[in-house]
């Protein structure tokens, strides 16, 4: 078998090794404890100090694994073993406890100074830094992760986890209160969910969903009047909040104010035709006021509602599986029993877009948009098959209403743009005003500065890549030569975009958008 063999010609050098090892370990392991302030510190420290406090038993135990490991090695001169020291001491009024072992850390020093031949200081002080700001990322994606978890005490751990660490950004922070206040809630801890949610406002004052979840918890203590206020402050930052109208319809109800209850149960079902909470409450309160008859709509309605969802479900199923042709069916039951249920069209009509049946797709989309003027996802969709069909100009128009409806999210200014372009519309300053408020830094971000002239292809590319790995980084590629390809077409260099369109197309999943796009231009300008 071979011998691993780390020769140390000096006694000296390894007591220097021992020696730096120490004060390094100490200035990382221990000396955060002894500041107050970790932001004080030089900025390339903090993310270790942040690391540390979190991970340090891990960090320790796979020390401890490597130390067992390199027993297994031999490591001499002239053929003498050297052997580990005693644990060094943490007290036990320290906050968090590590297994300190200055056995691993001579075995881990002397390796790396003996591999790396490391003579300086800096040089060991800035890879330590730079694995403990690693391992500080790795940690921070874990504790999110858990911060997101659907099982309470979890949720509250990897919460609590991140609003100690003080690394993150304010809105981030509320995040993580926000969350947290989630999961006390689901174990019925009211007061805690309260001040959590508290504390999330406090941080991000225009955290709708912050205010809205408070409201139900005090609407569950009893508390109409503040439940009331703080589903009207929900509602203000979110107007199309639905789940807020019928939530403060209840509140109302439970105060004995019927009409403004019944109010709210219409706004309610207006934004959500399929809410059958909404129907069934609002024909409880019609039943109170004594109006027998519209109750009775409403419990019919409520009835066929659940069992077009039932239809609505199995359809589901299919196009998750790729079988169209059971899934068509399947929505045709649930519009047959509920005609209003406009969702059942819009599914139905991306079954016969995948089939390549664009005009019944449209059929299916009108119906979804004559049930709701403002349904965005209809006019996307009846927008983006219009596109397909090379209906330029009409999928402008489609485009432009989901925009003036949707202003948040970032994807429609860039098909608003391309339809128009296509058409011979473009308007540059159009595609500005809609995308000034956008933030350019997060994706597709770097889409939307190419459009705007501030970042070239190649760097479109590049920022595409950047920061991420595995299905994001494939995904933000798929897209980025999608829209690179249309951006090098609009400026009549259609060979390159051609290379760009056909990178898309074998990159891109079938299920993208980008993916029926960048096919249906490749076939435009064959």
């Amino acid at each position: 078998m071979r011998r691993w063999k780390i020769r140390l010609d000096r006694d000296s050098f390894i007591a220097f090794v021992l020696d730096l090892a120490i004060k390094l370990f100490r200035f990382f392991c221990i000396g955060q404890r002894q500041t107050s302030n970790a932001k004080s510190l030089p900025f390339i420290y903090r993310p270790a100090l942040g690391s540390i406090r979190c991970v340090g038993p891990l960090l320790f135990a796979f020390f401890d694994f490597a130390a067992a490991l390199l027993r297994q090695i031999q490591v001499s001169d002239n053929a003498t073993t050297r052997q580990m020291g005693p644990p060094c001491d943490a007290t036990e009024s320290e906050k968090v406890q590590l297994s300190c072992k200055s056995d691993v850390t001579l075995v881990i020093m002397t390796v790396l100074s003996s591999s790396f031949m490391l003579r300086e200081t800096a040089t060991l002080t800035a890879i330590c830094g730079f694995l403990a700001m690693l391992t500080f990322a790795q940690t921070r994606d874990e504790l999110w992760s858990r911060c997101r978890a659907t099982e309470p005490d979890l949720s509250i751990g990897g919460c609590t986890a991140i609003i100690q660490l003080e690394q993150e950004t304010t809105n981030d922070l509320a995040t993580a209160f926000y969350n947290r206040g989630n999961a006390y809630s689901t174990k019925g801890d009211n007061d805690r969910a309260i001040r959590d949610y508290d504390e999330a406002i406090r941080l991000n004052p225009k955290f709708s969903d912050a205010f809205y979840n408070r409201g139900n918890v005090v609407l569950d203590k009893g508390d109409n009047d503040r439940a009331i206020r703080d589903y009207d402050e929900a509602i203000r930052l979110n107007p199309k909040f639905s789940d807020a109208f019928y939530n403060r319809g209840r509140a109302y109800r439970a105060k004995g104010d019927n009409d403004r209850a019944i109010q709210d149960f219409d706004e309610a079902i207006r934004l959500d035709p399929n809410d059958t909470l909404a129907f069934l409450d609002r024909g409880r309160t019609y039943q109170r006021k004594g109006d027998t008859d519209r109750a009775t709509q409403d419990f019919e309605q409520a009835f066929r509602i659940d069992q077009a969802l039932s239809f609505f479900s199995r359809g589901n199923a299919y196009a998750t599986k790729g079988d169209y042709d059971r899934a068509i069916p399947e929505y045709d039951e649930a519009v047959r029993v509920n005609p209003e249920f406009a969702e059942a069209f819009i599914n139905r009509g991306n079954m016969y877009r995948e089939k390549g049946d664009f005009d019944r797709a449209v059929q299916d989309y009108d119906q979804a948009i004559q049930v709701n003027p403002d349904n965005v996802l209809a006019l996307n969709n009846r927008g983006f098959t219009k596109f397909l069909m090379s209906k330029f100009s009409d999928a402008g128009t489609d485009f432009s209403l989901s925009v003036d409806l949707d202003f948040k999210d970032a994807y429609l200014p860039l098909w608003l743009h391309l339809a128009r372009a296509n058409a011979g519309q473009a308007d540059p300053d159009e595609f500005a005003r809609n995308t000034a408020k956008l933030d350019h830094s997060i994706w597709p971000g770097p889409v939307i500065r190419l459009y705007l002239g501030r970042v070239t292809p190649e760097e479109t590319l590049t920022l595409a890549e950047n920061g991420v790995e595995g299905k994001t980084r494939r995904d933000r590629t798929c897209q980025a030569k999608f829209y690179v390809g249309e951006y090098l077409l609009s400026r009549g260099d259609v060979d390159t975009a051609r290379l760009a369109l056909q990178e898309a197309s074998s990159i891109c999943s079938h299920t993208f958008l980008e993916y029926d796009a960048a096919m249906s231009e490749l076939r435009r300008i064959h």
